[in-house]
């Protein structure tokens, strides 16, 4: 009987520790870049759709990247916003959804890609205290690279800076 109390005690400390983080969700069409001055580490062949966060206020740099038809050929083209940076008040044990602010699909994303809006939601439907920041950080495309000389930013690094100061947690 005292291993079962034992065991339950233990089930019950490990099952509320992992409550008390709460977790962002975002579509395939946004990736991750920095959370609170650390940058997030991602790759071409697997998105991270998940974000574990503590109670507090986070600042998150995030873009809007997708891949679309091209208009000039039948191949595809990835397009990619300006990163955005999400200032982000989290309760403990709550799951929150990142959006577009149009609906579940992006209906024009080439223009939605110079101008992202977007929604967070909690799944408990309670309020969301959040402010989302635009940003001017311009990658240099290949072709511009070649031609002007123009290396682009450094889009990464502005991101961790950017989400990096004045962050409480």
């Amino acid at each position: 009987m005292k291993s079962f109390v034992t065991t339950g005690a233990i089930m019950a400390l490990l099952s509320s520790t992992s409550l008390m983080a709460a977790n962002l969700t975002i579509p395939m069409s946004f990736e991750y870049l920095a959370l609170d001055g650390k940058q997030i580490e991602t790759n071409m062949f697997s998105h991270k759709s998940d974000l574990k966060l503590d109670n507090g206020s986070h600042k998150i740099a995030i873009r809007y990247h997708d891949m679309v038809e091209d208009d000039f050929s039948d191949s595809q083209s990835f397009i990619k916003s300006a990163p955005f940076i999400v200032t982000l008040n989290v309760d403990a044990d709550v799951n929150y959804t990142l959006s577009a602010a149009d609906g579940d699909v992006v209906k024009r994303p080439k223009s939605f890609a110079k101008d992202p809006k977007i929604i967070i939601t909690r799944e408990d439907k309670g309020a969301v205290n959040y402010t989302v920041e635009q940003t001017n950080f311009e990658e240099g495309s290949f072709l511009t690279n070649i031609f002007s000389g123009n290396k682009g930013d450094n889009v990464d690094a502005l991101a961790v800076n950017a989400t990096g100061s004045d962050t409480a947690t």
